[in-house]
C-alpha cells in the first residue's frame, strides 16, 4: 500500500508532546512532515557540523507554543531559526504576536487535520485538506432504482477515488455502501466531483459523526501501519 508523500519537510517544535493530539506527530512523519523537538535538532545540527553533513539537519518550519515565543523573538543573526517561518500553537484567541515570520497559528493541543490543512497549503502546489490513503474497496452504489458496483481505489475522511464502468455525470449524487476494516458497513452520500483517469473523485457529504471518526480511524491506522 502506497502512502506517496509529497513532502519531506523538517518541522522544529518548541512544544511540549501533550501539545499535540495523540498520533498527530506519527501520523505526519509518514506524510513526509517530520516533527523534531528543537533539542533534537539542535544536537542533529551539532552533529552535522562535526561530520560535514552539509546542511543535513536544516529545518523548513519553527511550531512554537506561544509561551515560548520569547525563544524565538530575537534570534542571533544569521542563526538558524533567524528566516525560517513560525506557526504558532495558541489558545482561541489566535495570534497575537507581531512577528513578520509567524505564517499561521492552530489551537492546541493541535490535530492532525488542522495542522496538515495549514502545512499543505505551506508546502503544497496542490493542497488536500485532509490525508489520503490508497485503498482497495468493493463499493456498491445506489441512486433511485439504479444499482451499481465499483471500487474504492483511495480514501480519505473527505472522498475519494472510485473505479466504476458506470458513465456518471459530474455532479452526479448517489449513495455509497462499503466495508471498512474493523468499523463494519458505512454508507454516505457521494457525488461526482471531478475526474482522474480512469478514476471518478467522489466527494462525501453530511457525514454522520460516527462515519466520521470511523473514516478518520482507518485512514490514520493505514498511515502509521504502512
Amino acid at each position: 500500500m502506497s502512502l506517496r508523500p509529497l513532502a519531506n519537510k523538517m518541522l522544529v517544535s518548541y512544544a511540549r508532546p501533550e501539545a499535540y493530539v495523540e498520533r498527530t506527530v506519527a501520523i505526519l512523519a509518514r506524510l513526509g512532515y517530520r516533527i523534531v523537538d528543537v533539542a533534537a535538532w539542535v544536537s542533529e545540527q551539532a552533529a552535522d557540523a562535526r561530520d560535514g553533513a552539509g546542511g543535513a539537519a536544516n529545518a523548513d518550519l519553527l511550531i512554537i507554543d506561544e509561551s515560548r515565543f520569547e525563544e524565538v523573538r530575537s534570534p542571533r543573526p544569521g542563526s538558524s531559526a533567524a528566516e525560517l517561518p513560525i506557526l504558532l500553537l495558541t489558545g482561541r484567541h489566535g495570534i497575537r504576536e507581531q512577528d513578520p515570520r509567524i505564517v499561521g497559528a492552530v489551537m492546541r493541543p493541535c490535530g492532525l487535520h488542522d495542522l496538515y490543512r495549514l502545512l499543505q497549503q505551506l508546502f503544497e502546489d496542490t493542497p488536500r485538506s485532509t490525508p489520503r490513503v490508497d485503498t482497495d474497496l468493493a463499493v456498491v452504489c445506489t441512486r433511485g432504482d439504479l444499482e451499481w458496483k465499483g471500487r474504492l481505489v483511495s480514501l480519505s475522511e473527505n472522498g475519494g477515488l472510485m473505479r466504476t464502468s458506470e458513465d456518471l455525470p459530474l455532479g452526479s449524487r448517489f449513495r455509497l455502501s462499503f466495508e471498512l476494516s474493523g468499523h463494519g458497513p458505512l454508507e454516505v452520500r457521494a457525488e461526482a466531483a471531478y475526474q482522474i483517469v480512469p478514476n471518478l473523485g467522489v466527494v462525501f457529504s453530511g457525514l454522520e459523526p460516527i462515519t466520521r471518526a470511523a473514516l478518520h480511524d482507518f485512514v490514520s491506522q493505514t498511515i502509521l501501519a504502512a
